[in-house]
């Protein structure tokens, strides 16, 4: 089989690629200082937003958690419509 053709015009995969080798070789105090240096950052765009903004992602919040808790199982039935069963967690 011949080889696959490389994509060479892909610069964000050697970029990607890249930064997970930067990554993997940091030390822990570099890791702690990136993340912390994250938090700070979405805190100042939290302390700028308004109030209503605020609890407009935070109920987006709610939503996408309550969505990743339900599980959608579907069965073929007998004539052969689908049938779906949403089984609900209680995340209160």
């Amino acid at each position: 089989m011949p080889r696959k053709k490389s994509n060479l015009n892909n610069a964000s995969t050697r970029e990607a690629r890249r930064k997970r080798i930067k990554r993997a070789h940091q030390l822990a105090e570099q890791i702690e200082s990136r993340n912390l240096a994250q938090r700070i950052s979405t805190a100042e765009g939290h302390a700028q937003e308004s109030q209503e903004q605020c609890n407009e992602r935070l109920q987006e919040n709610i939503i996408r958690t309550r969505a990743a808790g339900e599980r959608d199982i579907a069965t073929v039935g007998d004539t052969g419509t689908i049938i779906s069963i949403y089984i609900l967690f209680n995340l209160y």
